[in-house]
């Protein structure tokens, strides 16, 4: 969910050979959009996401167990 009225929830998959049991993802995600790399690039998958402005949160999940870091990037205009 994006926090809309008419939120959808959106699913996308692949399947991914996992290498020496693990699967490295790599979210790269804006306000608008979010695409995620499998395995430096095997497969990638992008999609548009209609977040409110108003949103301060987001939740990561797992079925199987998991460690992740997160680097958050602000972005500024100039002038």
């Amino acid at each position: 969910y994006s926090g809309m009225e008419h939120d959808l929830i959106s699913c996308r998959s692949c399947y991914v050979r996992p290498q020496d049991g693990a699967i490295k993802l790599r979210i790269v995600m804006d306000k608008m959009t979010v695409e995620v790399f499998v395995n430096d690039g095997e497969q990638v998958m992008s999609n548009l996401i209609y977040t409110d402005s108003k949103a301060d949160g987001i939740y990561f999940g797992s079925k199987g167990s998991l460690s992740f870091e997160i680097t958050f990037h602000e972005l500024t205009k100039k002038g």
